[in-house]
């Protein structure tokens, strides 16, 4: 018997941009907070720049549930207990264009080297 897709939990913590005493935007983020129920799916590992031989870029595609709202652009996700960086500036897809629960895909990437 086949039992029902089922997520795990992400820990997300969102891009809260501040200013300094002179005027100049700074980047901040706020605390991490749980996200259950997103699907995880390995993407490449590859060598990041030929000018730096050891860095390997690992990312993910995260398939995001439909009960997420939020602005992912900038943020930072822990996955498996490691920290990613969101790429782009994710939207969630239609809901009359996504039959599952699942609408919102992110990606993202860490550097390590």
């Amino acid at each position: 018997m086949a039992g029902k897709l089922r997520g795990h939990t992400v820990y997300v913590r969102l891009r809260q941009d501040s200013y300094d005493s002179h005027g100049e935007k700074t980047k901040a983020f706020g605390d991490f907070y749980a996200v259950d129920d997103v699907l995880i799916t390995p993407g490449t590992t590859s060598e990041a720049e030929q000018t730096r031989p050891d860095d390997v870029e690992i990312t993910y595609t995260l398939q995001f549930p439909n009960t997420f709202s939020g602005d992912l652009r900038g943020a930072q996700i822990e996955v498996e207990g490691e920290i990613y960086a969101v790429v782009g500036d994710p939207h969630p897809t239609p809901a009359d264009m996504c039959p599952t629960r699942w609408n919102m895909q992110v990606e993202v990437t860490r550097t390590d080297g």
